[in-house]
């Protein structure tokens, strides 16, 4: 190929090596402030409180959620997203601002739970042969996932008192279905769950699903991938760096090659 082909193939690299550290720097700012914003919320959640057990935690966080994103949900009317921007970068600060429904709220509590220590998964629950139907957050608490319900400010206690998990409401629910509000949807019975659609995009999630069973076996059902990308600013950031790295070595070769030909 002539030496003209490889400068503009080096010339094109340069510039869209300038477009993505113009995104990655968007992102990254996008990103801080996410953080810096959740932890605003953490400490006024927590502010003149003694120290807390993780229950106790869990519990107040899901009611900051509830206050901060069920008057915007009745004000917006649940909408989930308002432009294409709302849909391709709907991190957890955008989240917050129209109010959502369930997987806006849960979306939220996650994220605030996991960025005070305490792992998370986000569980869709099915109802019927439907999975998705409503979509709740499960929080490790003492080793055991329990139940949280932020689009209800709800949670569930067993027999003994303690916060219940969800095998423990769907093998019992005619008890726990007791602990619900009137406005709880009757459909919502905890019949099974799912932790990540494997189907979502073909070919790819069926691969990753059988790369992580080769490592966790079945527990690789458990893994709920939506809860590794809460900050989307920074999934995002990290996917543009490893695509400027494979720019800058393809920038780097046409540049060898068109010297190569001088």
């Amino acid at each position: 190929m002539s030496t003209k082909f490889y400068n503009v193939i080096f010339l094109t690299s340069i510039l869209v090596v300038g477009f993505i550290l113009g995104a990655m720097l968007f992102l990254k700012l996008s990103s801080n402030y996410e953080v810096l914003l959740f932890n605003r919320i953490i400490a006024k959640t927590f502010e003149s409180s003694r120290v807390l057990k993780d229950e106790e935690k869990v519990l107040k966080l899901m009611g900051s959620t509830y206050t901060l994103l069920n008057p915007r949900k009745n004000f917006f009317g649940g909408k989930e997203w308002l432009s294409v921007r709302d849909k391709l970068l709907r991190s957890s600060d955008i989240q917050m601002l129209d109010g959502g429904a369930c997987g806006t709220h849960s979306h939220v509590l996650a994220k605030l739970l996991q960025q005070s220590g305490i792992p998370v998964r986000i569980a869709q629950m099915k109802c019927g042969k439907d999975y998705g139907c409503h979509i709740v957050v499960e929080a490790k608490i003492s080793n055991k996932f329990v139940v949280l319900d932020p689009l209800y400010n709800l949670s569930f206690r067993n027999t003994n008192g303690q916060l219940a998990s969800f095998s423990e409401i769907s093998q019992n629910w005619d008890f726990y279905k007791e602990q619900v509000p009137d406005d709880y949807g009757m459909n919502m019975k905890y019949e099974d769950v799912r932790y990540t659609n494997w189907n979502k995009i073909p070919v790819l999630m069926p691969l990753l699903k059988e790369l992580l069973k080769t490592f966790f076996g079945d527990d690789a059902e458990n893994i709920s991938i939506r809860s590794y990308v809460l900050n989307l600013y920074l999934t995002y950031f990290y996917l543009l760096m490893v695509i400027l790295t494979f720019v800058l070595g393809l920038s780097f070769y046409t540049y060898k090659r068109s010297s190569f030909r001088t």
